[in-house]
């Protein structure tokens, strides 16, 4: 394909074009093929190759090696691996609404953290956050439904300037709006939820 063209001629500076020819194989459902791209690319360190290997895991049910795949693509790329340390984030988060581990908690809110210090209206991050502090106020300290709260409100007022909506964020400010028996608001944050 012409991804796979653009890359013969410059191998160093278009590893995009390798990967985006991986990305179109496993759309069109050839996970095997995707795959070798994903593993030729992160023998090059290349960070979203190992992102794209952690989802190929994780998909799976080996969320072990998902994990290992995730934070290799944090640690090739620090600054600009925003879906893996999301897919990090949740992972963590997922682990923490199911044991309520402290180090899960601060492992997803760091990686949070640490998107949101670089892309401020990252979507995925603002839903991680909200939903992290929505499980911790719900599971051990109600404090934190306050601060979930807030990060609600600040991921829509963000989104709306950037033109974007989450159902996520929507289903979230209709839990908390239960949280706090405001039936009437809660059931418009979660109709506009089902409408995105």
């Amino acid at each position: 394909n012409a991804f796979d063209k653009v890359y013969k001629d410059n191998k160093k500076s278009m590893r995009i074009a390798r990967f985006n020819s991986g990305v179109i194989w496993e759309r069109c459902g050839k996970n095997e093929e995707a795959k070798k791209i994903y593993e030729e690319l992160a023998a090059t360190n290349y960070h979203l190759a190992f992102n794209n290997l952690g989802v190929m895991y994780w998909n799976q049910g080996n969320t072990k090696k998902a994990l290992e795949m995730f934070d290799k693509s944090v640690k090739a790329d620090k600054v600009k691996a925003f879906a893996a340390r999301n897919n990090l984030a949740a992972a963590h988060r997922d682990r923490y609404s199911e044991k309520a581990s402290l180090e899960d908690f601060n492992i997803a809110e760091k990686q949070i953290q640490n998107v949101l210090a670089v892309d401020t209206s990252n979507k995925s991050a603002y839903e991680n956050l909200a939903r992290l502090y929505y499980d911790r106020g719900r599971l051990k300290d109600q404090s934190y439904l306050v601060l979930a709260n807030l990060v609600v409100q600040q991921a829509l007022r963000v989104l709306k300037a950037e033109g974007q909506e989450s159902a996520d964020i929507y289903n979230l400010k209709d839990l908390l709006l239960m949280q706090d028996n405001n039936q009437v608001d809660a059931l418009k944050a979660f109709k506009k939820a089902v409408e995105i």
